[in-house]
């Protein structure tokens, strides 16, 4: 990044803000893909960080949460700090600070090796590793993500978290016309994507096999051995 632009360098020293990582307005977690701000003057810098604190700035993320999430909608409002268990990870915890998460449902995947729900999340906070943290606490962790609970990493392939940065939205410095920016998965992703699309079919096609097997079996209208009420035959 500073080969290329290397005016980041001053306009984060004019800025006063992070020198190791100068022009960098905001993160993404180690292992998450996707769009990510850099300011390149320092009144850029300034401007794009009054959007974050003013909780203007459009985040959208794509991730495979593991297991069938019981609405299609919803809003995660848990306060966000350290685990008391592991200094190193965030939790919801009484005291913590402020943390909003919308998600919504994208797809649904019932597959013989579990069930997985593609989600697009919103961010109205951005606190360290919040949609993370926010859907392990639901029951419904990142697929992939070993550190917040995951246990799908070896059936889908994922040697990261299944979390992208999709969709940044925000107010141009000089021109405050509204910019957005979109990036589409990964390959590595969309393979995962793929996998559990076909792996989702072919158990369909087996319950679907399975209960017409049972149907044959038990045609309507043929009585049973045993009728309620009745006497077995002698």
């Amino acid at each position: 990044l500073i080969h290329r632009y290397p005016e980041v360098v001053a306009a984060a020293a004019e800025a006063h803000v992070d020198a190791v990582r100068p022009g960098i307005v905001h993160r993404l977690d180690k292992g998450t893909s996707g769009v990510l701000m850099v300011a390149r003057s320092a009144e850029a810098h300034r401007s794009l960080s009054g959007q974050l604190a003013d909780r203007t700035v459009l985040r959208r993320y794509l991730t495979v949460v593991e297991g069938d999430l019981e609405t299609n909608e919803g809003l995660i409002d848990g306060p966000l700090g350290r685990s008391p268990r592991d200094a190193t990870r965030q939790a919801v915890v009484v005291g913590g600070r402020e943390a909003r998460t919308r998600y919504e449902v994208a797809e649904r995947f019932d597959t013989e090796f579990g069930s997985f729900t593609l989600l697009v999340c919103r961010l109205e906070t951005g606190r360290t590793h919040q949609i993370r943290a926010h859907l392990e606490a639901i029951g419904h962790p990142v697929a992939g993500d070993e550190r917040y609970g995951s246990t799908s990493s070896a059936a889908l392939g994922l040697s990261r978290p299944f979390l992208h940065a999709a969709d940044l939205g925000f107010e141009h410095p000089e021109t405050e016309e509204l910019m957005m920016f979109s990036v589409d998965l990964p390959e590595d992703l969309t393979a995962v994507v793929d996998q559990l699309r076909g792996a989702a079919e072919e158990k369909a096609a087996s319950d679907a096999d399975a209960g017409e097997a049972n149907s044959a079996g038990n045609p309507a209208g043929n009585p049973s051995r045993n009728p309620p009420g009745g006497e077995s035959p002698s």
